[in-house]
């Protein structure tokens, strides 16, 4: 974690190893500094700019929600 910077750890990481817990903080750093890159892009400009946005629903679900209290996803349709 870089030194200007913070971590909050929530209780769905419970069990998580420190390696994953690491490459998850490295992935998010690395969103971080692409979304510094489009605001300093954008410096200058009055026209509103979307520097991050967040997956569609389905992503989201299965990100927030899916745990190793679920076993399998199914998924029918198209």
């Amino acid at each position: 974690v870089p030194e200007d910077a913070g971590v909050i750890v929530r209780t769905a990481a419970e069990g998580a190893s420190e390696d994953e817990l690491r490459r998850d903080v490295e992935r998010l750093q690395g969103q971080w500094e692409e979304i510094q890159k489009k605001a300093k892009g954008t410096s200058g400009s009055n026209a509103p700019t979307l520097l991050y946005g967040e997956p569609d629903m389905t992503v989201r679900v299965v990100r927030d929600i899916f745990n190793e209290d679920f076993s399998k996803v199914i998924v029918s349709g198209d």
